[in-house]
C-alpha cells in the first residue's frame, strides 16, 4: 500500500465532521488547556469519553499527574477561544470565563462540559488515547444535538 503524505491526510481528515473542544486539567499549582477535535463517546457501561492530545502537551502531563480532566465543548462563535488554546500562550485562561468543578477548570460559556477521572491511557504515536469515566455532565443553554444528513444523532 502506498503511504499517504501528512498534508494529504490532513486535507482528507478536515472533511470529518467534529466538534471543537477545550480539554483542561489542573494540579494545586498549575492549570493547562488545549484545543482538540479528536473526542468521542466510547461506552455507556461504563460511561467513557475518549480524548486524543499530543503527548508533549502540558495538558497531557497534568492529566497524568492529577488523573482528572475536563472537556468544554465550544459553540460556533468561540473561534478566538479555540485559537487561543491551540497556540503556545503562557496564560491561556486570561480573560476567559471559567469555573472549577472537582478541581478541574472548565469554560463557563461551553455548550456542554464533561468532568472525567482518568480511566486509561493507550499509546498511539505522538497522540495517545486517554479515556475518562464521567463525573458530572452539564449541557449549556442553546446546546442542541447534531444530526447528520441521514438523521443519525451523534
Amino acid at each position: 500500500m502506498e503511504m499517504t503524505s501528512i498534508d494529504e491526510y490532513r486535507n482528507a481528515a478536515a472533511c470529518l465532521a467534529t466538534s471543537v473542544s477545550i480539554v483542561t486539567s489542573a494540579t494545586r499549582n498549575e492549570r493547562a488547556g488545549t484545543t482538540v477535535s479528536a473526542i468521542c463517546s466510547v461506552s455507556l457501561d461504563p460511561i467513557l469519553l475518549l480524548v486524543c492530545l499530543h503527548c508533549k502537551a502540558r495538558t497531557h502531563d497534568l492529566i497524568l499527574q492529577s488523573e482528572r480532566f475536563g472537556v468544554s465543548v465550544l459553540g460556533e462563535r468561540a473561534e478566538s477561544v479555540a485559537l487561543r488554546f491551540a497556540r503556545p500562550n503562557p496564560d491561556k485562561f486570561k480573560n476567559v470565563a471559567t469555573r472549577e468543578s472537582y478541581g478541574v477548570p472548565i469554560l463557563s460559556d461551553a455548550l456542554a462540559t464533561f468532568i472525567c477521572a482518568l480511566h486509561q491511557k493507550v499509546g498511539a504515536g505522538t497522540t495517545p488515547y486517554l479515556s475518562g469515566a464521567f463525573s458530572p455532565v452539564d449541557r449549556g443553554p442553546g446546546a442542541r444535538r447534531c444530526t447528520s444528513i441521514d438523521n443519525f444523532v451523534c
